[in-house]
């Protein structure tokens, strides 16, 4: 439909909800919806690129800080210490199988609480 091709677009919606009829109530409905937010999706889309994240002062200071997440959600140490762990959990001592599972599912729970007492604080209204 995206390409203008409605009547290929019809037939199929057609054929495998209606057995064929492309008069069907459920097929003509799906058939404007799938139109209209297509419609809709073309002119919200009109007129932006990616120059929009630096014409004003709001959306740098947006850019900015999705950079950053990106960034600082790597640099934080999750990923160093869950792919080096085992090594560091042998050289202080830690060597049994079933004891670096614990550890390391220690930390995730630790983790999983960390994060939603975070993300708990952060959605209170103040």
């Amino acid at each position: 439909m995206s390409k203008g091709k409605f009547k290929e677009a019809l037939n199929i919606l057609g054929k495998y909800h209606a057995n064929g009829n492309e008069d069907d109530d459920l097929v003509v409905y799906e058939f404007n919806e799938m139109k209209t937010a297509i419609e809709a999706e073309a002119a919200a889309a009109a007129g932006i690129s990616y120059l929009s994240f630096f014409k004003t002062k709001g959306n740098r200071k947006r850019l900015y800080l999705l950079v950053c997440i990106g960034f600082y959600s790597q640099w934080v140490g999750n990923g160093v210490i869950s792919y080096y762990l085992p090594q560091i959990l042998a050289t202080i001592g830690i060597t049994s199988a079933t004891a670096q599972t614990g550890v390391n599912g220690g930390l995730s729970i630790f983790s999983w609480f960390a994060g939603e007492s975070s993300s708990a604080r952060s959605e209170t209204p103040s």
